[in-house]
């Protein structure tokens, strides 16, 4: 996996996704890495009914909540991240005649 940022302002985006049917009983991602995949993990981790010790960042407040509240906030996070996305694969990227950052307009990009 890798991602796109900016040398200039630090603007930087999730990883390109994958769109790849891999299943095997040892892959725990059977779609690749991408916005369906990334929900289905949080579904799965979240569903059974139980009350968690969560921090909260960055102040590090510790309190009980919810499993689905939990859930719910972390497939919201996964959808504003899918948003702010400029380029979902690598190969749109490399397809991109004008690569620019959406922050500062720069051209100086770089994957990691």
């Amino acid at each position: 996996m890798a991602y796109v940022y900016c040398k200039d302002c630090g603007w930087k985006q999730d990883n390109f996704w994958e769109w790849k049917w891999t299943w095997k009983f040892w892959k725990w991602r059977a779609f690749g890495y991408n916005p369906i995949q990334c929900i289905i993990d949080e579904i799965k981790f979240w569903i059974i009914p139980r009350f968690v010790n969560y921090c909260i960042p960055p102040s590090g407040v510790v309190e009980k909540r919810f499993s689905w509240f939990i859930m719910i906030e972390e497939i919201i996070k996964i959808i504003k991240r899918t948003k702010d996305m400029r380029w979902k694969t690598i190969k749109e990227f490399q397809l991109d005649k004008d690569k620019r950052c959406p922050r500062c307009g720069s051209k100086n990009l770089e994957i990691d």
